[in-house]
């Protein structure tokens, strides 16, 4: 089990990188504006969408938060507060509401992991499952977790009368076939029991199988 003296190892991105996270989902921006319920960025996500700040063209003049604001008539520190809070809305929104999202394809439900302590869900419906051991490009949790590459570490499926439902499990970075060997082999041999392979961090895990193997 995790050390109780151990801190949690927290990403903590800045707002630029929440910025362009928002700027890779500008349609997603457009759902959370329709179900506002008179949140206080209101107005200010009303301008960023109508001035296209979040489209690419704009993305690649690479303004800064204190342009952006200075353009909008408002404060850097507003602005700043205001993009947190309307990515957090987001994945709030798509916990709530997720039908919002709803393409076409089968719904899958996404669980991403990377060497923080952080976590993301996201649910999207996706016309083809990725296959254990392929990679994912998902820009958007980015300021989550600390990177937008990773790969699918499980794969679980569930039928019901209702239809099918997917869980994937991502793991941020780039796979070690090696790794997930010796990860395997301890979890066998019980090196590492049922409950740790959940409370362990990622790291905490390398340390172990590095002890061991």
């Amino acid at each position: 089990m995790r050390s109780k003296k151990s801190k949690p190892n927290i990403f903590k991105p800045s707002t630029k990188e929440i910025f362009l996270c928002l700027s890779s989902a500008p349609n997603w921006l457009k759902l959370l504006l329709d179900q506002n319920n008179g949140r206080d960025y209101g107005p200010f996500l009303t301008s960023l969408i109508e001035k296209k700040f979040c489209e690419e063209e704009r993305v690649n003049e690479r303004l800064t938060m204190k342009m952006i604001a200075s353009i909008l008539n408002h404060k850097t520190s507003d602005v700043t507060k205001w993009l947190g809070k309307i990515y957090d809305d987001l994945f709030e929104l798509n916990i709530e509401s997720e039908a919002m999202f709803k393409t076409e394809g089968i719904k899958h439900n996404l669980y991403f992991k990377y060497l923080y302590d952080n976590t993301a869900t996201f649910t999207m419906w996706l016309m083809q499952t990725p296959r254990k051991y392929e990679t994912i490009y998902f820009p958007f949790v980015n300021a989550k977790i600390g990177t937008q590459q990773f790969w699918v570490k499980d794969v679980y499926h569930t039928v019901t009368d209702e239809g099918q439902e997917i869980d994937l499990h991502l793991s941020g970075g780039i796979l070690n076939r090696y790794r997930e060997f010796l990860y395997d082999r301890a979890l066998f041999e019980e090196k590492i029991g049922f409950f740790e392979r959940y409370d362990l961090s990622e790291h905490e895990i390398d340390r172990r199988l590095r002890d061991k193997y």
